[in-house]
């Protein structure tokens, strides 16, 4: 038996499992990203992760844009850069709110057009 079927098979008994109130929703998203490699999965358990942490949720926003970032979606990493900031912002997290500042950043650089220049004509 492989590797991947091994934690595929402990990631699906983890969830199935009742007992297991408060599940690890982060770990089973960077499972799904970067075993499964399976983007869209990965952000479903992201989405859930940061549902179930509140005002904490930014930290699993972080990984959130690394994966669009990774899909090669920067409208929706830059959007879940503004949401990760708010929230770091209101726990007061300076390291957050560096990170995800630094992160707006680059994808406003990303997102912006450049402006067309004009073309020089020749005179005669």
């Amino acid at each position: 038996m492989d590797v991947k079927s091994v934690l595929k098979t402990k990631v699906e008994g983890v969830l199935n499992n009742p007992e297991i109130e408060k599940k690890p929703y982060l770990k089973i998203a960077q499972y799904y990203d970067e075993i499964a490699e399976d983007q869209n999965l990965a952000l479903q358990y992201l989405d859930k992760a940061i549902e179930s942490d509140g005002n904490a949720g930014y930290r699993n926003l972080y990984y959130k844009v690394k994966v669009f970032d990774k899909m090669a979606n920067a409208k929706e990493a830059r959007s879940a850069a503004v949401k990760g900031l708010t929230l770091a912002k209101a726990a007061n997290d300076k390291d957050y709110i560096e990170a995800f500042t630094e992160q707006i950043t680059n994808y406003d650089k990303m997102l912006t057009p450049e402006p067309v220049k004009p073309s020089k004509s020749k005179k005669k």
